[in-house]
C-alpha cells in the first residue's frame, strides 16, 4: 500500500523552496542523503515519487534486519496522508529528516520490523519535536509510514516508558536533548 502511487492532484507542502532553502541545503550537503531536489520536484508535482528520505544507521538496520545504510523511502501515499492529517508539517520539516534519523531516540514500533524515532531539536530556543515510524516491507524496502510533530510531555512519556521496559534501542545523540527528556515534569 505504501509503494503505490495514489494520484495526488495539486498538493502544497507549505512554502516552496526559496533562498533560505538553498542555505539549508548547503548546510546539510555533507551529512544528508535526503534528495531534497527530488522532494521539491515531488511537491511541485513534477516527480511522482517515492522520494529518498535518507539512510538508516547500523543500529536501526540491525534491529529491522536490513542491510546497513538502507534507503528510507517516502511514498506518494505517505506524503499525501501527512499533508492532510498533519498540516503543521512543511517542506522545512522534511529537510530535517536526515538529522531526525541520525540523532533521535529509537524504540520498537507497534508492528513487526518497525521502529519509532523521536527527535528533539534543541538548536533553537523553541524546541521542536518530531516522531516518525519506519517499517520494512516484504521486498526489504524501508518506508516511513508516519511523520508528525508532537509535544514534550508525550516525548518524555515515551522515553521514560522505553527506559523502564528496557526497550530503548538507541538513546538520543544530543546530550542536552537527553537531559530535557529525563527531566521531571515541572510543578
Amino acid at each position: 500500500m505504501c509503494g503505490r502511487n495514489r494520484g495526488r492532484g495539486n498538493i502544497s507542502f507549505g512554502r516552496l523552496p526559496d533562498k533560505s532553502y538553498i542555505l539549508l541545503r548547503e548546510q546539510w550537503a555533507e551529512i544528508s542523503d535526503l534528495d531534497d531536489v527530488q522532494l521539491a520536484n515531488y511537491v511541485a508535482g513534477i516527480d511522482p515519487g517515492p522520494v529518498d528520505a535518507g539512510r538508516i544507521s547500523r543500529d536501526i538496520a540491525g534491529y529491522l534486519g536490513v542491510p546497513d545504510g538502507s534507503v528510507v523511502l517516502l511514498s506518494d501515499y505517505n506524503l499525501t496522508k501527512t499533508k492532510f492529517r498533519h498540516k503543521e508539517i512543511d517542506f522545512q520539516d522534511y529537510i530535517k529528516l536526515p538529522s531526525i534519523l541520525a540523532e533521535g531516540f529509537v524504540i520498537p514500533g507497534n508492528r513487526n520490523r518497525s521502529v519509532e524515532i523521536c527527535h528533539l531539536d534543541v538548536s533553537t530556543s523553541d524546541y521542536r519535536l518530531w516522531a516518525l515510524c519506519l517499517k520494512v516491507t516484504r521486498e526489504e524496502e524501508v518506508f516511513m509510514t508516519m511523520f508528525h510533530r508532537f509535544n514534550l510531555k508525550e516525548a518524555r512519556r515515551l522515553y521514560r516508558r522505553a527506559q523502564i521496559r528496557d526497550e530503548l534501542l538507541r538513546d538520543h545523540q544530543n546530550e542536552l536533548a537527553r537531559r530535557i527528556l529525563r527531566r521531571a515534569r515541572s510543578a
